[in-house]
């Protein structure tokens, strides 16, 4: 996610101006970064800026601006960075049942490949079936789920 992916994410219905003065920045600047016309690193006043402005972690805004500039950013043990968006999602989607997380993923996968169209590997079409199977099986778990409580009930 680059920073204008991050700044159109978080942007709501707030004006590029509205987001420059919660952030303390120039409305030419947010605007710049809201459409992708950042060659260089910002610097560290203009990230805190970011931060403020769409209420999201500095590291969020640095990991954002050095993937616009492709650069990956790794955590300490090497592992990339998670997208900022990821970091968005609320914890217990972790509690969810692997089919339901994996529909959330296959839902993204097909996003992604239907705006960039790189993935050779995602059509379409078989996610969707996927996910269809996917919300076929948890149709499924649900049912067997309420059966057994049923059956201990009698």
């Amino acid at each position: 996610m680059t920073l204008a992916d991050l700044i159109a994410a978080r942007k709501g219905d707030a004006s590029y101006e509205t987001l420059a003065q919660r952030g303390g920045l120039s409305t030419a600047a947010m605007h710049k970064f809201a459409v992708g016309n950042n060659k260089d690193f910002p610097p560290p006043a203009t990230v805190l800026g970011l931060a403020q402005a769409l209420q999201v972690s500095v590291r969020d805004v640095v990991t954002a601006a050095a993937y616009g500039l492709g650069l990956e950013m790794r955590d300490d043990s090497g592992t990339p960075a998670a997208p900022a968006l990821g970091r968005l999602l609320p914890a217990e989607v972790d509690q969810l049942p692997a089919h339901a997380q994996r529909a959330i993923v296959d839902m993204a996968t097909a996003m992604v490949a239907l705006m960039y169209g790189d993935d050779p590997e995602t059509d379409p079409a078989k996610v969707a079936g996927s996910a269809a199977r996917q919300r076929d099986a948890a149709v499924a778990d649900l049912s067997d789920r309420r059966a057994k409580r049923d059956d201990r009930r009698i």
